[in-house]
């Protein structure tokens, strides 16, 4: 059995680092796995791409201005996709040896909606946002109903884009994997794929890159050890932070406003895109976006509280990755994160868009200094957590669907 991985990146984004480690997971199980992006900055030699500079260069310029446009004509700052400019990518599909092909996030005009319709061999989807079964959004608003009711009274882009979708993916799509109980909820409900069989199988978690370390030697791996003994570290990063709205990045200030307003000793570790907007505090690092793993455990090792504020998501990394290295999450109540967080155990749920729910979260964690606690991983039931996304479990419940979809 031969398995390709589409994904627009391997190794930027959530989703693509989260298709990367489903990837590495199934290698590490001897299963023949391949990826092909667009976009390689891994040094995997299981990942390939299929544009050289040049033509990933203009491919991301068409891109910018189709999202330009859309956000000028809907009027809403976010990340639109059509998937209409044809890529040719059915014919090297359909002419190599794979047995099966499994999507990730194929978006940014990676691979046309014309094209899938192209593909002879059984397709199945890891769903990392909602784009699959909406129309040309990522994210589903609350209370917006139309990927459960149809397009049909929307704008006439929208309605054609939605029609199309439910036409090839009826017919070309075998399966859909949700990673989160929420994401397979709403999948469920959808007209595209409420026909598909759905299963709930979480993202891997490599334990030999996100573990517990002392915080001492991490904080000094970080140039932090300067700060006095009983300074307060709070964590925030993500990608595209502060251009996408639903990452929540309006709480961050907030809660950076009012903690130096009502606290003294808190230092603030961020990481992910910038913003000048934080430049006139005195008590941040903001180290930018991280590549390197190692790093990234050490800033997770090195914070007492990680703060996750997004609005909708699925099944955030970072939340998964902080918890694993021991560092409790402040988060709100929406999407899969109650997947990953037990309230006041090792994190806390704060009321979806409710700031002072999640300031209170921060004051809990700061207040119950979890990691004085010589047993704080106990406390955090970390063993159990970590249990739930071991890498070999994932990939023999991916193995089970790939041999029953092609048996």
């Amino acid at each position: 059995m031969k398995i390709l991985h589409l994904s627009f990146y391997d190794n930027y984004g959530g989703a693509a680092k989260a298709a990367l480690r489903i990837l590495n997971a199934q290698i590490n199980s001897q299963i023949n796995s391949s990826m092909m992006v667009c976009s390689k900055n891994s040094l995997n030699k299981n990942v390939f791409s299929i544009k050289n500079k040049l033509s990933l260069k203009i491919n991301n310029l068409i891109v910018k201005i189709i999202n330009f446009l859309l956000v000028k004509i809907f009027k809403q700052q976010s990340v639109y996709s059509l998937n209409l400019f044809p890529s040719k990518l059915s014919e090297i599909i359909n002419k190599s040896d794979y047995d099966l092909i499994n999507f990730h996030w194929i978006n940014h005009e990676m691979i046309s909606l014309r094209d899938i319709n192209k593909i002879s061999k059984p397709i199945v989807w890891t769903l990392h946002d909602n784009w699959p079964f909406s129309s040309i959004e990522h994210y589903i608003k609350k209370n917006d109903n139309r990927y459960i009711d149809g397009y049909n009274k929307s704008s006439f882009l929208e309605k054609i884009i939605w029609k199309k979708k439910f036409k090839v993916f009826e017919k070309k799509i075998s399966i859909v994997i949700a990673p989160s109980k929420w994401m397979a909820d709403v999948a469920k409900k959808s007209l595209i794929f409420k026909n598909k069989k759905i299963f709930q199988i979480p993202y891997p978690l490599d334990m030999k890159i996100f573990f517990p370390e002392n915080s001492y030697v991490t904080k000094k791996k970080l140039k932090l050890e300067s700060l006095e003994k009983n300074t307060k570290i709070i964590s925030f990063g993500a990608t595209s932070a502060f251009s996408e709205k639903r990452k929540g990045y309006e709480y961050i200030y907030r809660s950076i406003k009012k903690i130096n307003q009502e606290k003294k000793d808190v230092h603030f570790i961020i990481f992910g895109e910038k913003t000048s907007d934080l430049d006139n505090f005195t008590n941040i690092t903001n180290y930018g976006e991280i590549d390197d793993e190692t790093k990234l455990r050490d800033i997770y090792n090195s914070s007492d509280i990680f703060l996750c504020p997004s609005l909708q998501d699925n099944l955030p990394l970072t939340v998964m990755e902080s918890i694993s290295c021991g560092t409790p999450v402040v988060s709100f109540n929406v999407g899969g994160i109650s997947d990953l967080i037990k309230h006041k155990i090792n994190g806390y749920l704060a009321k979806e868009n409710n700031f002072d729910d999640f300031y209170n979260g921060i004051d809990f964690f700061l207040s119950l200094d979890l990691k004085k606690n010589i047993n704080y991983l106990d406390l955090m039931e970390h063993k159990k957590f970590i249990n739930n996304f071991s890498p070999i479990t994932i990939a023999e419940q991916y193995t089970k669907i790939y041999n029953d979809l092609i048996r």
